[in-house]
């Protein structure tokens, strides 16, 4: 995922910081789409394209790495 969630999962177990609730938010909606995607009964060809995933616009101040 582009806004290491894993790193910011990490960092709330260590540090006791919680998670922007941005990310936590994004992170959830992913999570989301993915389940609906799989469970369909013939995942799209195009199931990379942005129509089904939740824009990063509300996380991109989170994004960490290049």
């Amino acid at each position: 995922m582009a806004i290491n969630y894993q790193m910011w999962k990490r960092r709330e177990a260590v540090a006791g910081m919680p998670i922007p609730r941005e990310v936590r938010y994004l992170a959830m909606q992913v999570r989301f789409a993915a389940q609906a995607i799989a469970a369909l009964e013939r995942i799209p060809p195009d199931f990379r394209s942005d129509c089904y995933w939740p824009p990063l616009d509300q996380a991109s101040a989170f994004r960490t790495g290049p």
